[in-house]
């Protein structure tokens, strides 16, 4: 009976001994944690706490974890959706009263109907490197508040992205995608007007009370005959210099400008100086001001031209640059 007994002992021993074994062998095997796993409190009306309840059935209340904005496209899209109609749920969700941040992830942003968040001053606008606010022909996004973005492309398609808030941050030209250097040489010697660099102004670049600057160098060459320049603001042409005959041989000309959109989106005042010769031998000094009427909300072109009176004579562009003020 005791062998029986010391028998039975030993094996289970020998059993617990086995399956202990085979625990501590075992892989443990941890799953990634994914935005989904974690409570963030993200808004000025969400709770800021939760429950969770423990494994041995009791309730715990915990706090959310602190977050500076709100992710769009996780809480408002599902992790899935990034339109426009997602943006205005995040916005209406938020409220126009809370000052919070609304984080677009990178990806495409579909935008087919018109995203007017006029309203929402409080917000600012986190769009990162990669995100791409791609806009119908037609529709519009109009952001009054703060968006907060590198000199990089947010924006493409044929829509309009209109921003239209001054002294918070600053708007780049390049989140529209716009070229605002050229530096490559180009003249004329013509008796005609020729085009020595033109760009353009995308649409809603302006907004309604934005600006722009504007920096020109060249030079001109040749004592044969007059030359003029001319920068045009859509249809506005302003004679800048105007018939000159150099004394010297070279010499050299520079243009500046600021363009405002000043009481809407179609009326601007140009603000301009120019000066031509060379280093304490000016021939020509120039300034005004003018007015325009370009419908900023539609793309602009503006430009450059000069004219020679002698085609011996040659006048060239070697800068050309502006900025998004």
């Amino acid at each position: 009976m005791k062998k029986k007994l010391w028998a039975i002992a030993l094996l289970g021993v020998a059993i617990f001994i086995g399956i202990g074994t085979y625990l501590i062998a075992a892989t443990v095997t941890k799953g990634l944690v994914g935005k989904q796993d974690l409570a963030l409190w993200y808004s000025a009306d969400s709770a800021q706490t939760y429950t969770r309840s423990t494994s041995e059935g009791y309730t715990m209340t915990l706090n959310k974890l602190d977050w500076v904005g709100v992710d769009v496209h996780q809480v408002y899209g599902g992790g899935v959706n990034r339109t426009g109609a997602v943006i205005i749920s995040a916005a209406c969700d938020v409220g126009m009263t809370a000052t919070r941040t609304l984080w677009l992830s990178p990806g495409t942003w579909s935008i087919t109907d018109d995203v007017d968040l006029t309203g929402y001053e409080n917000l600012t606008f986190a769009i990162p490197r990669g995100v791409d606010l791609s806009i119908s022909s037609g529709k519009k996004v109009s952001i009054p508040g703060t968006i907060d973005a590198g000199p990089y492309q947010i924006a493409s398609g044929s829509g309009t992205l209109s921003y239209n808030r001054i002294g918070i941050t600053r708007a780049f030209a390049q989140w529209w995608n716009a070229t605002t250097v050229d530096n490559t040489s180009a003249a004329t010697s013509t008796a005609t007007e020729e085009t020595l660099v033109t760009t353009t102004i995308p649409r809603g670049l302006m907004g309604t009370v934005g600006g722009i600057r504007i920096f020109a160098h060249g030079y001109l060459s040749g004592i044969l005959g007059t030359k003029s320049l001319n920068f045009y603001w859509g249809d506005t042409p302003i004679n800048f210099m105007e018939a000159v005959n150099d004394a010297v041989v070279d010499s050299v000309w520079i243009f500046e400008a600021e363009i405002w959109n000043w009481a809407g989106s179609s009326i601007q005042r140009i603000y301009w100086k120019t000066q031509a010769g060379r280093t304490g031998c000016p021939i020509a000094y120039n300034h005004g001001r003018r007015s325009g009427s370009q419908d900023t909300t539609a793309d602009v072109i503006m430009k450059i031209t000069g004219q020679c009176e002698n085609s011996s004579d040659t006048i060239g562009k070697i800068i050309w640059r502006w900025e998004r003020m």
